[in-house]
């Protein structure tokens, strides 16, 4: 068996062992998503008629003679623009168009952001866990026996939690944005105006957003993998309470940091990788998707010494694993 065949089962073996967070989760999530939304399309289409049939009629209006009259009219106004957003849009209405484009962009992201935070939790405590349960029961007797090294075993949860699970959370967001593509064209096809179809079909940017997250996983998994290291690092030495174990001293060194110095600098510093804002960023990379993200973390001084920490992290993990492995 070649190396790149040792990987592969190894890989094969991290998602059976933990096919419930890596495949159950996002399919349980997605049929959740699916009956709230067409439960809430069925109440909302209910209400909508009501409300189209209240403001068919105006409020009671003061005439001349001091009576009131019930005014009857329909907005020719509003009713105009709509069928104009559906159909051929003129040129004074440009605005509305664009206005438009830039909410189905954001309908597009929804899925990714959701199941990207969603992986993002699986990920963490997956990486807490996968070096301390094999400890804890006494398993990583039986794992040691085979043909695999402790450095391809770690570098393998580091592929899990860098590239296989983003990629399932992608493939979940796709497949839900693929649903919600079809429920918009749906309702749609059932609202009766005409060229309404067509105006989702041209309208919608999945496909374009889920290209752009390619960039931003890829951005995403470099820019954190000193997190992902400290976090295996903390997984191959706890005895017990890991979490504690990963939060505890991050929070005592901004405490101490804050109270000797007055400063904020390990806080930062701490903060834009648990918040993925990238090295130039003031927001999580996942709100706005770009392939430009991987350019800006390579050009990134921060990345560089981040990525050197990271491996000695790593290497602390391997050891930790060949000498120091009982619990």
């Amino acid at each position: 068996m070649n190396m790149s065949q040792k990987y592969i089962a190894s890989i094969k073996r991290e998602i059976w062992e933990h096919q419930g967070a890596f495949i159950k989760v996002p399919i349980i999530v997605m049929v959740i998503l699916a009956v709230v939304l067409i439960v809430g399309g069925i109440i909302g289409s209910h209400y909508a008629k009501i409300a189209q049939y209240d403001y068919a009629f105006s409020s009671y209006e003061q005439i001349e003679d001091g009576g009131d009259a019930r005014v009857f009219e329909y907005a020719d106004k509003v009713v105009g623009e709509v069928n104009d957003t559906w159909g051929a849009v003129p040129d004074d209405e440009l605005s509305l168009s664009l206005d438009t484009q830039r909410e189905f962009g954001g309908v597009s992201r929804v899925p990714f952001i959701v199941f990207d935070h969603l992986m993002a939790i699986v990920i963490f405590m997956y990486l807490l866990s996968c070096l301390y349960d094999d400890r804890k029961n006494s398993s990583i007797l039986f794992w040691k026996s085979l043909p695999v090294s402790e450095a391809q075993n770690v570098f393998t949860k580091v592929i899990m939690a860098t590239l296989v699970v983003p990629f399932i959370a992608w493939c979940a967001a796709l497949i839900f944005g693929v649903f919600l593509l079809l429920y918009a064209v749906l309702g749609a096809a059932l609202s009766g105006h005409e060229g309404a179809v067509g105006f989702v079909l041209r309208e919608q940017m999945l496909m374009g957003v889920a290209i752009q997250y390619v960039g931003t996983l890829l951005a995403t998994a470099l820019w954190l993998l000193p997190l992902i290291a400290w976090l295996l690092l903390v997984s191959a030495y706890a005895k017990n309470a890991v979490f504690l174990h990963a939060t505890l001293p991050l929070v005592g060194v901004v405490m101490i940091e804050s109270i000797v110095f007055g400063s904020n600098g390990f806080a930062r510093l701490f903060g834009c990788y648990i918040l993925n804002t990238g090295p130039n960023g003031s927001s999580n990379m996942m709100y706005d998707p770009s392939w430009w993200y991987l350019r800006d973390i390579l050009l990134s001084a921060q990345f560089w010494v981040g990525l050197i920490a990271a491996g000695g992290m790593l290497w602390g993990a391997v050891y930790l694993r060949e000498n120091r492995f009982e619990i």
